[in-house]
């Protein structure tokens, strides 16, 4: 569906397992060579966290701290 609509989908590209630093480089990369003003999707089939209506994408390296009384 992306493709009829003019999107190019990069299936052999996919990353696995990023660290918080080798998923800020990959995202800046890819920022990076985008046209101005163009429009991008980014499909992450990952681990994800939803906190207070915040929603966050998780490295492998993510640490997750609880603080008793804090919520």
């Amino acid at each position: 569906m992306l493709c009829d609509l003019g999107f190019k989908i990069h299936k052999n590209d996919a990353l696995y397992d990023l660290t918080l630093e080798q998923l800020q480089q990959e995202l800046e990369t890819y920022r990076a060579g985008l046209p101005r003003f163009a429009m991008s999707v980014v499909y992450y089939a990952g681990h994800g966290l939803s906190w207070r209506g915040d929603n966050y994408l998780m490295p492998i390296d993510t640490e997750i701290r609880y603080w008793r009384g804090h919520r």
